[in-house]
């Protein structure tokens, strides 16, 4: 694997396909094309069709495997692709999965292994077995990472995620999974900043590992001092340009105006903690990048007429402070 291939997360966004949604749910594969179509355009080179972003964990296999060869043909190879097979099972299924999209094409993997059980009751009772342990828990995920690898020969991006806020798998067991040979990246999802900090600067900044997360603007200004480089974001959804700049300035240092970004885009931020991925979809439309309403599968998360108002409020409130900012600054 060459290192050049691995360069393209360098001070990049890495930006989650949406799955766009007709109004009985069935996927409008044109509205996605175009999208797809227009993010290349305005300079997008990472797409990532994910679990939750894409709402592949709402989709059956058939649909999944048909989505991915769909993007995949409008992607590369022109951009950089990651898949992720969705493991809900067995680590058989899981692979199966993966195998499929190995066929089909793609630069990069996510994968997450199937997480122990976690909080498990008995009588009423706490089985306190369940629960993460080092001594009980490491083994299973290093093996399972261990297995996947053979198996699969493509960059793999090892999802960690936390069993609790400021729980999450040892150091002891991560420094086995990025000794595997196809184990290049971390996709970090854990809520602590300080234990993101801390694998950061473990595996990104002292290994050279690939370190990226999806958490916010602020935070990403901080930990970029601790080796991440890269992050994806549904913002770029509807103003890719915006976490492009956002990143030159991260990447030039320029604290004082990614602060003042971070202020600007606040009425957005505010819209999408009430609006959550269907926000984002709508944003899309506002932006005029889509004409559907933003529907998602998830239950009880479609957007009501309040919600909108909200949205096109943030949305007007940010175009306008934005354009300011572009022009006083001369970007």
């Amino acid at each position: 694997m060459k290192k050049k291939k691995f360069d393209i997360f360098n001070y990049n966004t890495i930006v989650p396909i949406p799955t766009q949604f007709n109004k009985d749910f069935s996927i409008n594969f044109n509205a996605i094309k175009k999208h797809i179509d227009l993010l290349k355009k305005k300079n997008v080179t990472l797409f990532y069709l994910g679990q939750s972003a894409s709402e592949l964990e709402r989709l059956s296999l058939a649909e999944r495997i048909e989505l991915a060869n769909f993007v995949t043909k409008i992607v590369r190879p022109s951009a950089k692709l990651i898949l992720q097979p969705l493991g809900f099972t067995s680590i058989d299924d899981q692979i199966l999965e993966a195998r499929k999209l190995l066929k089909i094409g793609c630069d990069f993997m996510v994968v997450e292994p199937i997480h122990i059980k976690g909080k498990q009751y008995f009588y009423s009772n706490r089985f306190k077995n369940s629960e993460y342990s080092p001594d009980r828990h490491d083994h299973y995920y290093v093996e399972y990472m261990k297995t996947f690898s053979k198996k699969i020969n493509i960059p793999i991006l090892f999802h960690l995620k936390e069993f609790d806020f400021g729980k999450t798998l040892s150091i002891k067991a991560l420094d086995k999974i990025f000794k595997i040979k196809n184990l290049v990246g971390l996709k970090e999802h854990n809520n602590s900043i300080n234990i993101r900090k801390k694998h950061f600067l473990r595996y990104g900044l002292k290994r050279k590992k690939i370190c990226y997360d999806g958490f916010s603007k602020e935070d990403f200004i901080i930990t970029s001092k601790y080796g991440v480089k890269s992050r994806h974001s549904n913002f770029s959804w509807f103003d890719p340009e915006w976490d492009q700049l956002f990143m030159k300035l991260v990447k030039n240092k320029r604290y004082k105006l990614l602060k003042e970004m971070i202020k600007i885009e606040s009425s957005i931020k505010s819209s999408i903690i009430l609006s959550g991925y269907a926000g984002y979809k709508y944003l899309m439309k506002m932006a005029k990048l889509t004409r559907l309403q933003g529907y998602v599968k998830m239950p009880g998360c479609n957007l009501d007429n309040k919600q909108k108002k909200i949205l096109s409020e943030a949305f007007e409130k940010f175009t306008k402070k934005k354009l300011s900012f572009i022009k006083t600054n001369n970007f």
